[in-house]
């Protein structure tokens, strides 16, 4: 497990939307990834509107 520090902070991509970024909070920890699947557990259900 690593030693995580509670601070303010901002993710945040070029105006271009170039290079992805998703977020998810799970149990009260906010987690990002270039890719929504890196983000995915074997409990996440698909929502049919995220697939169109």
């Amino acid at each position: 497990m690593h030693h995580c520090t509670i601070a303010p902070g901002s993710l945040s991509v070029n105006h271009f939307a170039i290079h992805s970024l998703c977020y998810r909070v799970v149990d009260g920890q906010l987690r990002f990834a270039p890719r929504a699947d890196d983000l995915a557990d074997a409990n996440t259900q698909i929502d049919p509107q995220a697939i169109f």
